[in-house]
């Protein structure tokens, strides 16, 4: 699959979800996890080896790790591309080293892992699916939370022009 065809599934997608607003990766966990019926744990690591984010489905919760170290546009982004997967309901892709899931989960028994996803590279479909997905979303997000922060005009002629300009800027269908 090829990444324009990416992109517009993504696109599809985004216009599926109900974003919460205002936006922050917590309140789309939040959406997620009553959307899905399961409690969505965030929670960060340590910046050591492994990947930057990481999901593991377990039989009780679902539970989304990521680098607590970096920035906080770049920490939002690992959690958005994480929940993407979520989103997407993608299944296992990658085999993690035992000794990270060791790190982040000491007394987890790896029998009751059902699914489990890392961002470490984009070479699959579902990687790619899911870095876009989460561009889309943080970028849409952003747009959302700017034009929300913008004064209002009374003007009836400049509601119009902000309503028209507005359009413009969201995801082109």
């Amino acid at each position: 699959m090829d990444l324009r065809s990416v992109r517009r599934r993504c696109e599809v997608r985004l216009r599926e979800l109900d974003l919460p607003q205002p936006f922050t990766t917590q309140a789309l966990a939040r959406s997620l996890a009553e959307r899905r019926g399961r409690p969505l744990r965030l929670l960060p690591k340590g910046a050591g080896g492994g990947p930057c984010g990481v999901w593991f489905a377990l039989d009780e919760a679902d539970y989304v790790f990521f680098d607590g170290t970096t920035s906080g546009l770049h920490r939002e982004h690992i959690i958005a591309h994480e929940l993407a997967h979520l989103m997407w309901d993608h299944g296992t892709s990658e085999v993690i080293a035992p000794d990270v899931v060791a790190d982040l989960l000491p007394d987890l028994d790896p029998a009751t892992v059902r699914r489990m996803l890392s961002r470490s590279s984009y070479s699959t479909v579902e990687e790619q699916e899911a870095e876009v997905l989460a561009s889309m979303v943080v970028q849409q997000a952003e747009v959302a939370d700017r034009a929300a922060a913008e004064p209002v005009s009374s003007d009836p002629e400049v509601q119009r022009l902000g309503g028209m300009l507005q359009r413009r800027r969201g995801p082109r269908g």
